[in-house]
């Protein structure tokens, strides 16, 4: 952390002798953006339920539930810069939670497997209701700085360096509780539990245009390439299934933290409308955003594992991303 502090005081430092070279014109800006975004991710496994009969030794499946990211939540990011001229800086915090959640009920249903089962029918001809809850927390500060280009009367152009921390935290729980009939101690239910989280930094290059359509009305829009270099660690593996009087359980064992670097794509488009109150310009922008994260968390395999299992997610690896609207409003002394 005392690093990551150390590179921003440093952007800051070029910024602001990009100002003296410059010499004039600096402009100071803030930024408060409101964000409805949703987290991007991989399907991730819940439950399967199965028809009657086999097919080649094991249950036929019929359906599969997972938890499939559809929910918008809302967050909040501040920036505080200043424009040089032809240099310009600026240091951003966001902080995003996101929690999504699926309950199924199936009243008739006695034969299925949950998410890192053991079995393939653990719920013992007794009717169950199954419910998932994950839960994404995104946290990011980025600083920045680059160069103007002006290209014309209606266009203008930035290349950007910028150096970014992510803390990226998951977590799956799946409860199986039996509902006919109900069991005699409520505690006494099947679950799985799993939790990721990953934490790094690193920088990367990025390039923005800016066209004026007409007035004061501008549409933007930039991308931005990264590499993060990090650690991706399993928190938590553990599933408990009760079957009359016999209880099976899953733990994780004591698994190697994983250091790796992740490519990461940061991408904007949006309407800009300039306008200026008491003096003070005043640029309110509507767009989309996406930050999209390859491969960042890393799930449990079998072998971290302290007991085989007939199902879990279908990867080892989840790419994240977190997209939707935002709307912006920077104010320039």
């Amino acid at each position: 952390m005392k690093r990551l502090f150390g590179t921003f005081a440093l952007l800051a430092l070029l910024a602001s002798n990009a100002t003296l070279i410059a010499g004039n014109c600096c402009n100071y800006y803030g930024e408060i953006e409101a964000l409805c975004w949703q987290t991007v991710h991989a399907p991730v496994f819940v439950a399967r339920k199965f028809l009657g009969g086999v097919a080649n030794g094991t249950p036929r499946p019929r359906e599969e539930y997972y938890l499939d990211g559809n929910t918008y939540d809302p967050g909040v990011r501040v920036r505080a810069g200043a424009q040089y001229c032809s240099w310009f800086g600026d240091l951003s915090y966001l902080y995003f939670y996101s929690d999504e959640r699926i309950s199924e009920d199936r009243g008739s249903l006695n034969r299925m497997t949950m998410a890192g089962s053991p079995a393939f029918s653990p719920t013992n001809g007794k009717i169950v209701s199954v419910k998932s809850t994950g839960k994404y927390e995104y946290q990011n500060v980025d600083g920045r700085v680059g160069h103007l280009f002006y290209l014309g009367r209606c266009i203008d152009a930035f290349l950007y360096a910028n150096a970014r921390w992510i803390r990226v935290d998951f977590r799956n729980v799946t409860t199986g509780i039996p509902v006919d009939p109900l069991p005699a101690d409520p505690s006494l239910q099947n679950f799985f539990k799993q939790g990721a989280n990953f934490k790094g930094g690193g920088g990367g290059l990025g390039a923005g245009v800016s066209y004026n359509l007409c007035g004061n009305l501008s549409l933007r829009g930039n991308l931005g390439l990264m590499a993060i270099f990090g650690k991706s660690r399993l928190l938590n593996f553990s599933t408990r299934f009760i079957d009359g009087t016999d209880i099976s359980t899953n733990v994780l064992l004591n698994p190697e933290s994983h250091y790796q670097f992740v490519p990461a794509i940061d991408f904007k488009l949006s309407l800009s409308y300039t306008l200026c109150i008491c003096n003070c310009p005043l640029d309110a922008e509507l767009g989309y955003e996406l930050d999209y994260y390859s491969e960042i968390l890393r799930y449990a395999s079998n072998t971290e594992v302290g007991s085989v299992r007939a199902d879990s997610p279908p990867f080892d690896d989840q790419s994240i991303g977190f997209e939707g609207p935002y709307f912006r409003l920077t104010v320039r002394y």
